[in-house]
């Protein structure tokens, strides 16, 4: 980083694009968002790759109570997480303790993934903070507030994904008139 960037509070991103001061208010809020620590992940000190793979096993066991485990196949295909970050999240919730897996002796590409007992209070943990999160967030604001933020966010996310579909289009050739 130069010496500019640093005193105008811009990166090399803002430095490149030429922001109009709403664009930069637009951005400056993602960031925010972006950077803050998920209830989820301050309670426990797992990442979010961790915390999705643990809540997608016991959702399925919730769902699937006479099963013994979760197939790990089925985690990859439920979970919209690559492979690799799925392999990492497994092994490192296995070294904590939160999870055991079992591969079936006779065809070792099918493995179980089952929640332990530190697992489960984990994810008791997990929920516990995440409903004070919200339970203090409301507090903090009124219901009209909160539709008024609710209706805002909805027209964000129309926004985003009408400017990206726009942009795909015309990326490959046919633009949206």
């Amino acid at each position: 980083m130069n010496h500019d960037e640093g005193r105008s509070g811009k990166g090399f991103f803002e430095s490149e694009i030429h922001l109009t001061a709403e664009e930069e208010r637009l951005l400056h809020a993602f960031r925010q968002f972006h950077t803050m620590k998920s209830p989820e992940t301050a309670a426990c000190g797992m990442n979010r790759s961790e915390i999705r793979v643990l809540m997608q096993i016991h959702s399925y066991m919730q769902k699937h109570p006479e099963e013994e485990g979760m197939p790990v196949s089925i985690l990859s295909e439920n979970s919209h997480m690559m492979k690799a970050a799925i392999s990492r999240s497994l092994k490192e919730l296995e070294r904590q303790g939160c999870i055991l897996r079992i591969q079936d002796p006779d065809d070792r590409r099918y493995t179980l993934a089952l929640l332990t007992q530190p697992g489960k209070e984990k994810i008791t943990q997990i929920l516990e903070q995440t409903q004070r999160m919200f339970d203090l967030i409301v507090e903090r604001l009124p219901v009209e507030e909160i539709d008024k933020i609710v209706d805002g966010l909805n027209k964000l996310y129309q926004a985003v994904s009408d400017s990206m579909a726009q942009m795909n289009s015309e990326n490959s050739g046919n633009p949206e008139k």
